[in-house]
Parts: structure tokens; sequence; C-alpha cells
């Protein structure tokens, strides 16, 4: 007899939102590897905190407290998404992996 109690549905867009997200923290730190100004640097980095750090503790914190089901696999998948899209669009982001994306290309 199968037990229809634990199956469960999810619906929303939180998971693409986390894709979305995870896109846009890529975008910046490549801008963070490629400005070489340190005023520029320091406004990506209050643009994250603001943009990401700030809404997403505030959801975590209203989430964990009314103790609301979250379906995990649908945001790993986002951001995982969203991972692989910044990567392919824009390289990797991290210092140790000069692609040759500060080189001009050969004709």
């Amino acid at each position: 007899v199968y037990n229809f109690r634990y199956f469960l549905v999810g619906i929303g867009a939180s998971g693409s939102l986390d894709g979305i997200r995870l896109f846009f923290i890529m975008e910046r730190l490549m801008a963070v590897k490629t400005n070489a100004d340190e005023r520029c640097r320091l406004f990506i980095i209050v643009q994250l905190l603001i943009v990401v750090v700030v809404p997403k503790r505030i959801t975590i914190f209203t989430i964990s407290s009314r103790q609301v089901r979250i379906g995990h696999a649908a945001h790993f998948g986002g951001s995982l998404m969203g991972f692989l899209l910044g990567i392919g669009m824009f390289g990797c982001p991290w210092p140790w992996n000069d692609s040759g994306n500060d080189h001009p290309p050969r004709i």
C-alpha cells in the first residue's frame, strides 16, 4: 500500500530566483576580478551585501521562525544552473584561474 502522506508537490519560483541570485554573484565576482580601482571593488562588494546577503538572511530567518517546509532540491538545482550559466558566460571568477580573460584575443 502506497502512503500518500509523504508525497509532496512543491510550487513556486524560489529555485529559479536562487539561480538568478547565484548568476548575479558570479557576474559581480568577475567584475571584482577585472576592476583595478579599489573604490569600484568596494562598491561591488557593497552591492553583493545589499542585494544578495541581506535579503537571503531575512528570508532564512523568516522561514526558520515559521517552520515552513522547503524544497531544497529546487533551490540546489536553481543555484547550480545559475552557477553553470555564470561560468559559461563569464568564466571562472576565482583569482587563481587566469584563463586568458585579461589578454586580447589573437587574430
